[in-house]
């Protein structure tokens, strides 16, 4: 299991800024940072590289969840709906999660990936909407 002791000092000040709710101090660290977070923060998220990272306002995020430097969470359209991360979940760097889909717990979500199909749980995304599933969790 992960915990909060994997994220970087730079990422660790974002999240107690972000679940705190410090507004004018929160937007000139996300400034700094080349971030946008706007959903709510569960208790463990690691951030290993906590840069140019934007979170869609209505994401869900479980616990567990790995996002590297460069993913975005986000709508895909008018409909303004966001993602939904089950537990345990990985995010590579340069992932685009989009629209109003569920990715399944303990999925990997490979970098620079496509994401806007629901993705079932143990599975793996490379390229664009590509899901290999794992026979054994």
């Amino acid at each position: 299991m992960l915990t909060n002791t994997a994220n970087p000092k730079a990422a660790a000040l974002l999240l107690f800024l972000v679940r705190n709710n410090v507004p004018v101090l929160k937007r000139l660290w996300e400034i700094f940072l080349g971030c946008d977070i706007g959903c709510k923060i569960p208790h463990h998220l690691i951030l290993p590289h906590p840069y140019g990272i934007v979170i869609h306002s209505k994401t869900v995020l479980g616990n567990n969840v790995v996002l590297m430097q460069q993913a975005t969470l986000g709508a895909r359209d008018i409909d303004d709906r966001a993602p939904v991360l089950g537990d345990e979940v990985f995010v590579g760097a340069g992932a685009r999660v989009l629209g109003g889909i569920t990715i399944g717990e303990g999925s990997k979500i490979g970098a620079n990936a496509v994401v806007t199909k629901d993705v079932p749980p143990h599975s793996t995304v490379v390229g664009i909407n590509r899901i290999i599933t794992r026979k054994d969790p």
